[in-house]
């Protein structure tokens, strides 16, 4: 069986909704990549309650289970004896400034987690 029409798009880097280029590090083309920008704004300006309680639940969830609530990994027991919420690459991410002085310590501490 042959390959689906979005499949064979990807691969050939070509817009998932029509024939044209895709942009670099996206799935569609400039036009189609700003009509889905301003489709999701009317979407969450339509839900924003329901989207924001719904992001809540979810964290709150990945604190009963012991979960990261920034990217719902795993906390390691003695960190979750302190009462921290977050893993541990995720405070170091929150804790160090984002200034161009300190971008070589963000970009080390996160190549161990790619």
């Amino acid at each position: 069986m042959g390959k689906s029409y979005r499949q064979r798009h990807i691969e050939q880097g070509l817009c998932v909704r029509c024939t044209k280029e895709a942009e670099p590090g996206y799935l569609m083309c400039k036009e189609h990549i700003a009509k889905a920008r301003e489709h999701n704004l009317i979407y969450y300006q339509k839900n924003k309650e329901k989207i924001k309680a719904r992001i809540r639940n979810l964290k709150k969830r990945y604190e009963e289970e012991g979960r990261c609530r920034e990217c719902s990994m795993p906390i390691l027991e003695e960190d979750l004896a302190k009462g921290y919420l977050y893993c541990e690459n995720c405070r170091m991410k929150r804790s160090i400034p984002k200034r161009p002085k300190y971008q070589h310590i963000l970009e080390f501490a996160c190549e161990d987690f790619d």
